[in-house]
């Protein structure tokens, strides 16, 4: 009952609804005042009576319409104006940092800040696209006695001052006389920070010396996570029961792992200089390879390249400097910060970035 009562009101208010509305659409065309406008953003106030219509000119709605129109070209402006000054500021601070990291690039540094060195060249990985060419590389096992050559004459020639040492390749943990490569680095660089970097496929299959030898030399574990089923918690977990320092690279947990396309110019026709001042690894990717040091990565691990693809792009004796023939650390990073010839192999303007991770196929197309 109570229902039937609320939809019978429901009915008599709808009722009341059509009749006021007819009532109003009568009343509007007997009597209304309307504004309406014309061309020219002129206004008129247009009068009905009794179905007659009188039309005036409304000057007071065209000031206000201009005042309003005024208005918001006034605040638009502003907007647009307050975003050019934003974009601009961003471009500043972009231009800023790059301007930074070319004067940085092209400066002798003071000391050096990192070193990577190849304990072996091959890997278990093999990323698309690898910088160190990796996928390509025949199986190679540094030996001992060339390590602690080089490392030594580093070492006396630079006084020991090194911020970061890396182990790495490739895939370090593949060399079976990693821990000697551990013990050797320490012993000729005592306050530097030595990291081994890994892909820590092999990472939770480690002996107890491993742990045992990163413990007792203050060695890092630098592992890259990518997004494969390896178990990075138990890797944490043994770190931290043997008291070894475990930090991804990246300094982030999450696996975040993207590709970058690094393509080369085989025919050799890009500006050595420019390419050398917008090139991240530049005098940043130091790389100790037979007795000499490289401001990159690429150019040392060029071989792999060529010796898979039958390529010949060259890597000239000024690629790198002889630290056994250098004098002073100060004539090592004089050189550093200067372009080599290998520069003109890079097209550094075709570099893309953020691309899928994936495994290489070793085709051409991923390094050209």
């Amino acid at each position: 009952n109570e229902f039937e009562k609320a939809n019978k009101m429901l009915k008599q208010l709808e009722r009341k609804y059509y009749i006021l509305n007819g009532y109003n659409n009568i009343f509007e065309k007997l009597f209304s005042i309307k504004n309406t406008p014309s061309r020219n953003n002129k206004w008129y106030k247009v009068l009905t009576i009794l179905g007659l219509k009188f039309k005036f000119r409304n000057k007071r709605k065209e000031k206000r319409m201009a005042e309003i129109c005024e208005r918001d070209y006034i605040l638009k402006t502003l907007n647009d104006l307050e975003r050019l000054n934003k974009e601009l500021e961003t471009r500043q601070e972009y231009l800023r940092k790059r301007n930074n990291e070319i004067i940085k690039r092209s400066t002798p540094q003071p000391t050096l800040r990192s070193i990577a060195y190849h304990v072996v060249d091959h890997c278990n990985l093999k990323c698309k696209g690898c910088d160190h060419f990796s996928p390509l590389a025949n199986e190679r096992f540094e030996t001992i006695e060339s390590f602690e050559h080089d490392i030594k004459r580093f070492a006396r020639l630079s006084n020991a001052e090194l911020q970061i040492f890396k182990l790495m390749g490739g895939e370090p943990l593949l060399h079976p006389k990693l821990t000697d490569f551990m013990r050797i680095a320490r012993k000729y660089l005592p306050n530097t920070r030595i990291e081994i970097v890994t892909n820590a496929i092999l990472l939770n299959s480690q002996n107890e010396q491993f742990w045992k030898t990163c413990k007792e030399y203050n060695i890092v574990i630098v592992p890259t996570k990518y997004p494969l089923k390896t178990d990075y918690t138990k890797a944490e977990e043994i770190a931290e029961n043997y008291g070894v320092k475990l930090e991804y690279y990246g300094n982030t947990n999450e696996t975040l792992k993207t590709s970058y396309h690094n393509p080369l110019d085989i025919k050799g026709e890009q500006n050595a200089v420019e390419n050398f001042l917008n090139c991240f690894h530049a005098n940043n990717c130091i790389f100790l390879k037979n007795g000499k040091l490289y401001p990159c990565t690429v150019a040392p691990n060029i071989e792999h390249f060529n010796k898979y693809f039958g390529k010949n792009i060259p890597l000239h004796e000024r690629d790198g400097i002889d630290i056994h023939k250098a004098n002073s650390i100060d004539e090592v990073l004089s050189f550093l910060s200067k372009p080599i010839p290998f520069c003109k192999y890079c097209n550094i303007k075709g570099r893309t970035f953020g691309h899928k991770w994936g495994t290489s196929k070793k085709e051409i197309q991923e390094w050209t």
